[in-house]
């Protein structure tokens, strides 16, 4: 998916979340096709399991594919499973040489200010938080530990790259709300529509919010290629991730785990297997919202 876009009184802090399907994997740990699940009421995002050898030594990596906007219960859990990594490489556009300590926004001695907002990405992602009683990633992550790092290209490279790129179709409704959806397509713009509409005619516009936005998301958005830009946004971001993965594990971490937007997924299961030969060993399934 993607998530907000934070402008500060200098350069943005970009937390890009598209979102995709994933399904369960067989007894035999055949690779996910999807990254998002709905069922019983509930959404579900996954983590998905790699092993195998590095360097003559077992290894162990864990791709999380995060909804950057979910019940606190949910981010209660990703931070359980991040504890016990030898480090993690985070999905976080922010300004060059920004310090993650500075991104956790209950951290009074070192928060951005983010009264100046400017984005409507940000704000419409704020605003469905608020509306479906939903906590925001960035306010529910601790990221000042000491075994985060960055594994994401930095705001400055993002800017330079987009300059090159034709602007005419790339901001649109789904890039807003964060699920890399191209609207431009009618069937997709129509299914958009129909989901606003019943959202503002539902009695409880939480529950509704909830379920519509999880049909919708499981539905529509399991191709990051969909997005105009979905090149920049996806795969040169996933080769930055890769690359920080081979730096940690050339170091000598032995577990290590990515934590990056659920439509990152698919891209990034093929890279780990390419790059590094693991092997997909089965995928765990955390509760993201319910309804």
């Amino acid at each position: 998916m993607t998530q907000p876009l934070f402008f500060t009184k200098a350069l943005p802090v970009l937390f890009i979340l598209p979102v995709l399907t994933i399904a369960v994997p067989s007894a035999a740990a055949q690779q996910p096709e999807k990254c998002l699940r709905v069922e019983e009421n509930t959404l579900r995002s996954p983590v998905l399991h790699f092993e195998g050898q590095y360097a003559g030594r077992p290894v162990e990596l864990d791709l999380i594919g995060t909804i950057h906007f979910a019940q606190p219960e949910y981010y209660d859990q990703v931070s359980h499973l991040l504890a016990g990594y030898d480090a993690v490489g985070v999905e976080l556009v922010v300004p060059r040489g920004t310090e993650l300590s500075w991104i956790y926004p209950q951290a009074p001695e070192a928060r951005f200010d983010f009264s100046d907002i400017l984005s409507l990405v940000s704000s419409l992602q704020a605003f469905l938080t608020e509306q479906l009683g939903l906590t925001s990633q960035l306010a529910a992550i601790d990221y000042r530990q000491e075994h985060f790092v960055l594994a994401d290209i930095d705001a400055e490279t993002l800017l330079e790259r987009l300059t090159e790129e034709p602007l005419g179709e790339m901001i649109t409704a789904g890039d807003i709300i964060g699920i890399g959806l191209d609207l431009t397509n009618p069937r997709q713009r129509r299914e958009l529509l129909t989901l606003a509409a019943a959202l503002l005619a539902a009695k409880d516009r939480r529950l509704t919010g909830r379920r519509l936005l999880a049909e919708f998301f499981a539905k529509n958005a399991d191709s990051p290629q969909l997005v105009p830009f979905g090149r920049l946004l996806i795969e040169e971001r996933d080769r930055v991730a890769i690359d920080r993965v081979e730096t940690l594990l050339a170091e000598g971490k032995s577990r290590v785990a990515l934590l990056y937007g659920a439509a990152h997924l698919r891209d990034l299961s093929d890279r780990v297997v390419e790059r590094f030969g693991l092997t997909f060993t089965g995928a765990d399934w955390l509760t993201v919202w319910t309804w």
